[in-house]
């Protein structure tokens, strides 16, 4: 259910106070990577199937253990907007090329025909599961990083996801792993704002507003009203 976005400001700070979410405009899902690396979204969604751990023989792009989320809203019109959760993961090299069997006796390099490609790009299938009553999705994205980003053991860059529809005070579960999978899937479970205290109800032209906090408690509330036409509506 759509609910206004000044209400969706109010539920995220720590007391009752407005902090600004970045808006998406459509429908459509998007991903972004960092400078250099390029990613691409399945068109459908997948089975959730992590299977085993495999073995990595040779480099290849593993999840760490970084995952993060943010919430954003998309909108379809201006006050018509819905709470999603971002996902970015960051990716990092593990493995390394293996030496000639010449290099390695005689400690000089081999005929370069017979070395292992090192100015290939590396290739990664990134799983996002995404599960927050009663909503389950499951989505790939296909990464490629260039060899002149590859660095072992360290963080190549990272990728983003827009976006998993999610609702005010749910739980939700954000799981990450490469396909085939060669680390420990990544998991990261929060619990979103809600509303518990504050709560508007309408009569007819009427709009009724009401706040529960404690007597102690210091907050600034923001109230933004939208007039299209006709009279003043009291407040």
């Amino acid at each position: 259910m759509p609910v206004p976005w000044f209400l969706l400001s109010l539920a995220l700070g720590r007391s009752p106070m407005v902090l600004p979410l970045e808006r998406l405009v459509g429908p459509q899902d998007a991903t972004h990577s960092s400078p250099g690396l390029s990613c691409h979204l399945w068109d459908d969604d997948i089975l959730c199937l992590p299977g085993d751990i495999m073995p990595a023989l040779g480099p290849v792009l593993v999840v760490p253990t970084h995952l993060q989320t943010e919430l954003v809203l998309r909108c379809r019109k201006e006050t018509d907007c819905d709470l999603f959760v971002r996902v970015a993961v960051h990716l990092a090299v593990h493995g390394h090329w293996e030496e000639p069997e010449d290099e390695k006796k005689f400690g000089e390099a081999a005929d370069p025909g017979l070395e292992k490609p090192r100015n290939v790009s590396l290739q990664a299938q990134v799983v996002l599961s995404f599960q927050a009553y009663p909503t389950a999705r499951c989505v790939l994205l296909e990464v490629q990083v260039p060899a002149a980003l590859v660095q072992f053991g360290q963080s190549v860059g990272s990728i983003v996801y827009d976006c998993f529809e999610a609702a005010l005070g749910s739980e939700v579960q954000t799981w990450s792993y490469t396909q085939p999978r060669y680390e420990k899937k990544l998991n990261l479970t929060q619990q979103l704002p809600a509303l518990p205290w504050l709560n508007v109800s309408a009569d007819g032209d009427n709009a009724r507003l009401v706040l529960n906090v404690s007597e102690e408690q210091h907050f600034s509330l923001f109230l933004y009203w939208k007039q299209v036409q006709g009279p003043p509506k009291p407040l």
